[in-house]
């Protein structure tokens, strides 16, 4: 004798129809990534000069993670090899320099990109980074509005790249070489985007005018290299994660490499 079989209750049916709805909609990949950037500051009386060095990778993976034209779409991001890299990074000069935030005792300065391009650069934040890889070079000028006294502090913090819509925790570690124009330049330090970066300045013993240059030096010429003796330190001190450094620290031989930049920060 065979069994009839019984018809399948309402809430199973609800739950298989849900499960196969789901299976049809592509899950965000959220993941967790760090992204190390570079920065190169000479700090003057009425201005600081900077140059960034951004992977173009990351800006482009930034594109895809924050692109909302379809919700139920997982992006993806193109490669470099894909694109016009110089007419890229042009078009990528106003959000960079959105976000990099730098005040003089509290007052915002303004900036502009002096020059921006693409190039084939060791990023160099640790030792294991150490083969070129293509990145966007921006080249940035900060001024005070209006005439004030030489700052005592300098504040700097960063961010760069939009927030991912998928839930994803990006961070964005930016290596930063930091220089009073009339000083030797202080050992590199790192922030991520949640931090900030203090700098007390000290013009008393100025002995001669401070004079920031149109366009950085040589880095190896200026600043040291993280790549000898690096340590993994990230000086995040929690309470707000403000950095605060009063003196130089003890500075590290420069490593010159055979292409053309790497990265440092003080």
């Amino acid at each position: 004798m065979s069994r009839s079989s019984k018809p399948l209750s309402f809430p199973f049916v609800a739950l298989i129809a849900a499960l196969a709805l789901l299976c049809s909609v592509p899950f965000a990949s959220a993941h967790d990534e760090s992204i190390p950037c570079t920065l190169d500051m000479v700090i003057d009386k009425d201005r600081v000069t900077a140059e960034l060095h951004f992977p173009l990778q990351s800006l482009l993976d930034a594109d895809a993670w924050s692109d909302t034209t379809d919700a139920n779409v997982i992006k993806s991001p193109k490669s470099v090899k894909e694109i016009d890299r110089d007419s890229y990074v042009k078009s990528k000069a106003a959000m960079l320099l959105k976000g990099l935030h730098i005040t003089f005792d509290s007052v915002p300065l303004a900036g502009k990109v002096t020059q921006i391009s693409a190039e084939d650069l060791v990023i160099g934040v640790s030792t294991e980074d150490i083969d070129p890889r293509p990145t966007a070079v921006c080249k940035m000028e900060f001024r005070l509005e209006k005439p004030a006294p030489p700052p005592k502090l300098v504040t700097v913090n960063h961010d760069f790249l939009p927030q991912p819509n998928d839930g994803s925790n990006i961070i964005v570690v930016c290596m930063i070489n930091r220089k009073q124009v009339d000083r030797k330049a202080l050992f590199p330090i790192y922030i991520a985007n949640d931090d900030r970066m203090t700098m007390k300045l000290d013009w008393a013993a100025t002995t001669q005018p401070a004079t920031a240059p149109s366009t950085l030096p040589s880095r190896t010429q200026v600043f040291p290299s993280p790549l000898n003796g690096f340590t993994a330190e990230t000086q995040r001190r929690g309470e707000g994660s403000q950095l605060q450094e009063t003196s130089p620290r003890p500075r590290v031989s420069a490593v010159r490499l055979s292409i053309q930049r790497q990265a440092a920060t003080c």
